[in-house]
């Protein structure tokens, strides 16, 4: 019966150090997991960014563009 309780004892604390260790380990994969999703959708961020400023500069030409020919036109008329 002695050795039951003193092999007991050695188990418990292997048992918790093993159990903190693979919550650990857990823990440390969903970081890496987390990571991996953050840097994804940054770069679709940046994408996003991107394409709305290419929008904006092809309106902003377009307007342009569109407020010279009418200019053109008026003085083509005078």
């Amino acid at each position: 019966m002695r050795t039951k309780h003193l092999n007991l004892k050695f188990k418990l604390p292997t048992i918790f150090v093993s159990y903190i260790f693979s919550k650990l380990l857990s823990n440390v994969l969903k970081i890496e997991e987390n990571q991996y999703h953050l840097n994804h959708f940054r770069q679709q961020l940046d994408n996003l960014i991107v394409l709305a400023y290419a929008s904006f500069t092809c309106s902003q030409l377009t307007y342009m563009f569109t407020k010279a020919n009418i200019n053109v036109d008026k003085f083509a008329k005078s």
